[in-house]
């Protein structure tokens, strides 16, 4: 569902529903290409999860062209069933690049401020940051001051932004991992 979730969002594809499917294929030797065909579909990603031994989820996909009846791609990924969202946006990213020739962002985060209550005594302010389909969001700060211009550090390991809360502008650069937040320049 989440690859299907991304891909659609792109606006540059329409998965067929489950349910208009003639057959849900796992492995390469299970796709008959004359079904997809009679569905009108030009390309067909079909894949499996499996648990490893040493604990480890493992998904596996495969991306075929159903006109020319030919495999263009397949990757595992493998890692913590606690990442089975990452891989799955990683199949999503793969796939796009395969059709598209660009790179795709499926497998990254986004970070907004929320405003709660404008205009009123109870005014809320909060830095999220989601993946980029809005899924786990995670506040970095909360503040009643307005938070602005949040941006991201090149190695994505901080958010800079502009913060009210000493009553005045001033420009933070906080690392997401720790909370640890630096003033990097205190306006007057």
């Amino acid at each position: 569902s989440i690859i299907g979730f991304d891909l659609a969002r792109s606006g540059q594809f329409a998965p067929t529903p489950p349910e208009n499917m003639l057959s849900l294929p796992t492995r390469p030797a299970d796709v008959l290409f004359r079904d997809w065909r009679v569905l009108g579909d030009e390309y067909v990603v079909v894949g499996r999860s499996e648990m490893e031994a040493n604990g480890n989820l493992s998904i596996t996909y495969y991306l075929f062209d159903i006109i020319n009846e030919r495999q263009l791609a397949s990757e595992k990924f493998t890692g913590p069933v606690a990442s089975a969202r990452e891989m799955a946006h990683m199949v999503s990213d793969a796939v796009y690049e395969k059709l598209t020739g660009i790179p795709g962002a499926f497998a990254t985060r986004i970070i907004y401020v929320v405003a709660r209550n404008l205009g009123t005594p109870s005014v809320h302010f909060t830095l999220e940051m989601a993946d980029v389909d809005g899924a786990r969001p995670k506040t970095l700060l909360e503040s009643r001051e307005p938070i602005l211009s949040a941006s991201w550090s090149p190695d994505a390991k901080k958010v800079a932004y502009v913060s009210f809360e000493s009553g005045r502008p001033a420009v933070i650069l906080q690392e997401i991992a720790t909370g640890n937040r630096t003033v990097l320049t205190n306006f007057p």
